[in-house]
């Protein structure tokens, strides 16, 4: 954006001391544990579940064990679901089609968003308030998702040069889901990866290029690697969970334990995207500066191949899901689009972006920038949720 086998007991037991972030629990308070396949440092964990662990307080003790330690991020829905941990994330749903096949809906209408804002409320309020299925998938799965952030602003960071369209046509591209056919429509060749292999792949040329956002150089480490830096930003892959727990650990807390998880989701969700990815991308510029790696913003070439691109997308969303028995699928589909015009407008007139863009890496700037966001999820989605119906 300018404008992604279990330890044994004894190891576990040092895994969780030396690494995990624990909160002092209140006497008699159960410690729950959250595994992140993610980096210590990466900012969904900086920015979304540590400071929201901080809000809980003493009263709702959570610790957070990272670097997938616990599980994969392939394993991550399986891991929350027989309570490997009582929590974790992410859950990203193009890992997960079969067990959330209608959630999955969104995942595979990424391309059609300009933005991962409007996305994520579309994608947010459709999983939390409007499609029952979605729910359903996750009880299924014996998880509660209590909130989830978007990931946009796409570009292609690659070791080999890449400033337009016409140069990303035949280059190996790490991709996921959706992502997969977004890179063929460039010109591509779609590499399918979790984003755990994809910083080696690129070290080693197993691939090109990697489709993911500018703040990546940063949350990966990837400024070795990477060379040249495609911004076309545009699409979201959104629903990707941030708090999700076993159902159990969910009915373990009390009432005011449950509020309290309730009521630090939507600023969670807020940090994440933009003091964590906004801020991120701009982090990411300036090493992109530091290293001599050329960032080029994408123009009329890839916005004309992106127009024609996002007009089939339906048809195609439409025809997995009835690959994977949904029979209201099409239903589904024009819902969403009708809830992602609605966030469009509602981002296009809440004064976000330019929040944002005036912020720059500014961490003050930024948190003021988080604010408005965080009033929207919470006017338009939380404050419509009953926390004792999740």
């Amino acid at each position: 954006m300018r404008f992604g086998p279990i330890a044994t007991t004894a190891a576990l037991s040092t895994v969780v001391v030396s690494t995990a972030v624990i909160i002092s629990g209140a006497a008699g308070a159960k410690e729950m544990m959250f595994s992140s396949y993610l980096p210590p440092k990466h900012l969904v964990n900086a920015y979304g579940i540590e400071p929201m662990f901080k809000e809980f307080g003493p009263e709702v003790p959570w610790k957070l064990v990272t670097g997938g330690q616990l599980f994969s991020a392939q394993n991550t829905l399986k891991g929350i679901g027989n309570r490997t941990a009582d929590g974790g994330g992410p859950i990203v749903l193009t890992y997960t089609r079969a067990e959330l096949k209608h959630t999955n809906i969104m995942a595979d209408l990424m391309m059609l968003g300009r933005d991962e804002f409007s996305m994520t409320g579309a994608v947010l309020e459709a999983i939390l308030k409007d499609c029952a299925e979605c729910k359903e998938d996750y009880a299924r799965n014996n998880v509660v998702l209590m909130s989830a952030y978007g990931v946009g602003g796409y570009a292609l960071l690659c070791n080999k040069q890449v400033t337009n369209a016409a140069e990303a046509k035949g280059k190996k591209i790490r991709t996921t889901g959706p992502m997969g056919r977004w890179a063929r429509a460039l010109g591509g060749t779609p590499v399918n990866m979790t984003s755990g292999e994809m910083v080696e792949a690129v070290q080693r040329g197993q691939v090109d290029c990697i489709m993911g956002p500018v703040a990546w150089l940063k949350a990966y480490s990837m400024e070795d690697s990477i060379k040249y830096i495609w911004n076309y930003s545009l699409g979201s892959l959104s629903g990707v969970s941030l708090f999700t727990l076993n159902k159990a650990a969910w009915n373990e807390h009390s009432d005011a334990q449950k509020k309290k998880i309730f009521a630090a989701q939507a600023a969670g969700v807020a940090r994440t995207m933009v003091i964590g990815y906004a801020g991120d991308d701009e982090r990411s510029r300036k090493i992109a500066k530091q290293k001599n790696i050329t960032i080029s913003e994408g123009g009329d070439d890839v916005r004309k191949i992106w127009t024609e691109h996002k007009a089939k997308e339906v048809d195609v969303t439409i025809q997995n899901a009835e690959k994977l028995g949904i029979k209201n699928g099409r239903q589904l589909v024009e819902n969403f689009q009708k809830s992602l015009a609605k966030w469009e407008g509602i981002i296009d007139q809440s004064g976000l972006r330019k929040a944002i863009a005036e912020a720059g890496d500014d961490e003050v700037k930024l948190t003021a920038a988080t604010k408005i966001y965080e009033r929207l999820v919470t006017e338009h989605i939380y404050s419509k949720l009953d926390h004792t119906k999740f």
